[in-house]
């Protein structure tokens, strides 16, 4: 059973357990990044270096919440979502 199979917060048989050191969150995008207390055994995850194009299709996965007023999910959740600009935003060109 390799690490990256750990998909439930609470289930701790497997994978790593690793106290975060310090976290930075950036509330106008509804993420947090976490720096460990150590490093991890666990493979990493490729970041984009660019922003995806416009219509294109893109997965998200994480724990946070899907809606503004249930709890934090303990299973992590993921989704394929399409690329498109905000209500009123212009297109830069």
């Amino acid at each position: 059973m390799g690490l990256a199979q750990r998909t439930r917060i609470s289930d701790t048989s497997r994978g790593e357990v690793i106290r975060g050191a310090a976290v930075v969150l950036y509330m106008a995008n509804d993420l947090a990044l976490v720096r460990l207390a150590r490093p991890s055994n666990a493979p990493t995850v490729a970041l984009a270096r660019t922003a995806p194009i416009l219509a294109s299709d893109v997965t998200l996965a994480g724990w946070g919440l899907t809606n503004d007023t249930g709890a934090r999910p303990d299973n992590m959740q993921q989704g394929q979502f399409m690329v498109w600009l905000p209500i009123g935003a212009k297109m830069m060109l």
